[in-house]
């Protein structure tokens, strides 16, 4: 009898590592955001660059670190010149099954978030966003890369196509 048992859960184990059901599902990916290896790496880079801080000192992966299952591991954040946030930051792991993002549930996608943190005035500290298509533009690879992957210039950049890039 106890043979028909390990016979019986080795079968149901078989079953259900091969169903594909039992796991997340395909990560949805918006219809006018489509990926591919390009905006994939520009995003990375635009993830990594800290001159998107008041400081040239913070950068998304400043928080979000990838071996702190991204994030950084402290109760409150910390932002440019050593300011403390007001809360932790969330890990990017399945960030892109949210439908509600922050802690309030202000942001619907990965997309319409993603420049908050730079303008936040704790977090990254911008200003505005034109400081931030400033340094796109004054940056010949990152026009390179923009025109490439969005086949936007400088003058037809906008926010728009970095939230696009980083989400």
């Amino acid at each position: 009898m106890n043979i028909l048992v390990v016979i019986a859960l080795c079968a149901v184990s078989v079953a259900a590592i091969a169903d594909p059901l039992l796991g997340l599902p395909v990560m949805p990916i918006p219809a006018d955001n489509l990926q591919n290896p390009e905006k994939i790496a520009l995003g990375k880079k635009l993830f990594h660059d800290a001159r998107f801080s008041r400081t040239r000192s913070v950068s998304c992966a400043s928080c979000h670190q990838s071996s702190k299952a991204f994030t950084d591991g402290l109760e409150k954040a910390i932002g440019v010149k050593g300011t403390i946030g007001v809360r932790n930051t969330p890990t990017l792991l399945n960030a892109g099954f949210f439908e509600q993002l922050f802690l309030d549930g202000r942001e619907p996608s990965l997309e319409t978030q993603a420049l908050k943190p730079i303008l936040n005035r704790i977090e990254h500290g911008l200003s505005d966003s034109k400081s931030i298509i400033k340094i796109i533009t004054t940056d010949v690879d990152y026009l390179a890369q923009f025109k490439k992957v969005f086949g936007v210039d400088k003058a037809t950049m906008s926010t728009v196509h970095m939230e696009k890039a980083i989400a």
